[in-house]
């Protein structure tokens, strides 16, 4: 079994070779929150690698199923747990980097010290946080173009393309349409105003800067312009302004086979399949008058190590485990996502999958969503701007100046002073 010597802390390195062979009689058990339930085939795969730790080390694992609002970052920390009735966990996910920030502001993650040399730059970088690594990156999730082989054929090359795609298939009396978007998503629209140099934060591969808000900037009202544009003309169904079913609606009419093209992410993939659409998935295309494809946000699906753990070697241990490539294809197989580290991805099955390329491409391609505490005072005026400026309500540049001085005043920081003239 695995139990625990009373060893100095120059020799915890030594614990990370297992858990065998200890000099006191204590059994070592790891407390690992996971956000699955344990009918879900997630938790199936997850209890699967924890038993396959166990049996190499000794180590116990404790797999607990903790609700999802339960495990996002607390003010309070772990006390907050412990209150509750509930023993803090050593390690903590699946989860989104995005958290990250807080989790680390909250004094609730531990910082690693992890080589990352095999994992994608962008995973890399969504795990980093004030030039710290405070996550290990398992598998990314983005959205990109999905399309309906039987209406599309080829995949558009540009979003002009699209768009004579769109009026060509396009048939709302009989409910079918060549595009449908959730409009009402700022994670789904962001291609759109990243594509002309929008962005929320500015950001490099390491840091976001929460003083430096671009949701109002030039590039960011021009991509609300052009979905106001297409909306308004009657180009895209009238539920995709619906916030309530923006997405379900969007997800629906491409699984029913009534629209031809679907920007979305792998979540969705499960209800196409059982709709039985033979579907094929393309990068997103260039805006009209861009010269690069846009970026959209990348979400990881990360680990964590809490930072009063008595258990850090083995924690550590556990998340080494974790993310072999045996584990990773494992999970990747039951979370249909893409992996994040370089040698799997070059693997047979998944470098000669056309459709794990395409995703890996737009992932690479792709932004870390800032993983900035700041971001909760993000969503709810920039969800506001997108339901009175895609509607035409309201001019995109005023519904966004709107929002960015409500993240301001909501976050303490003031507004810059127009320049004199």
């Amino acid at each position: 079994m695995c139990r625990r010597a009373l060893w100095s802390l120059a020799l915890v390195p030594i614990l990370l070779v297992g858990c065998w062979g200890r000099q006191t009689a204590e059994v070592i058990t790891i407390t690992w929150w996971v956000p699955y339930s344990p009918d879900d085939a997630v938790y199936s795969v997850l209890q699967g690698l924890a038993e396959g730790y166990t049996a190499r080390t000794g180590c116990q694992v404790r797999l607990e199923s903790v609700p999802w609002d339960e495990m996002r970052p607390r003010p309070g920390g772990w006390a907050t747990t412990t209150s509750q009735g509930r023993r803090p966990p050593d390690v903590w996910g699946p989860v989104p980097h995005s958290w990250a920030g807080a989790f680390a502001d909250n004094g609730q993650a531990m910082p690693l010290d992890l080589q990352m040399g095999k994992y994608l730059d962008v995973a890399v970088g969504a795990c980093r946080y004030k030039d710290r690594q405070y996550c290990l990156p398992l598998l990314a999730d983005t959205v990109a173009l999905i399309y309906n082989k039987a209406l599309v054929p080829d995949p558009p090359g540009s979003f002009e393309e699209l768009i004579d795609l769109v009026k060509g298939l396009n048939d709302p009396e009989r409910g079918r349409w060549g595009l449908v978007v959730p409009l009402m998503s700022p994670y789904h629209v962001y291609p759109f105003m990243e594509g002309y140099g929008g962005y929320v934060f500015a950001c490099d591969r390491a840091r976001c800067n929460p003083t430096d808000i671009g949701l109002n900037n030039e590039g960011s009202v021009r991509g609300i312009q052009l979905l106001s544009d297409l909306y308004v003309k009657k180009l895209l169904p009238d539920p995709l302004a619906d916030r309530a079913t923006t997405h379900d609606y969007a997800v629906r009419a491409f699984a029913d086979g009534r629209a031809a093209m679907l920007i979305d992410g792998s979540w969705s993939l499960a209800a196409i399949r059982d709709g039985g659409v033979d579907y094929g998935v393309a990068p997103l295309p260039p805006l009209p008058g861009a010269e690069r494809r846009p970026r959209s946000f990348v979400l990881v699906d990360a680990l964590y190590v809490n930072s009063r753990t008595a258990r850090l070697a083995e924690a550590v241990a556990l998340l080494k485990e974790l993310s072999t490539p045996e584990s990773m294809v494992a999970l990747q197989k039951a979370m249909g996502k893409t992996p994040v580290r370089r040698d799997v991805l070059r693997m047979a099955e998944f470098r000669t999958d056309h459709e794990m390329r395409v995703w890996r491409e737009q992932v690479e391609w792709g932004e870390p969503l800032p993983n900035l505490p700041e971001m909760e005072a993000v969503w709810g005026p920039w969800e506001q701007a997108l339901e009175e400026a895609i509607p035409g309500l309201v001019p995109p540049q005023d519904a966004l100046d709107r929002a960015v001085k409500q993240v301001r005043e909501h976050l303490g920081i003031p507004t810059p002073r127009p320049p004199r003239g």
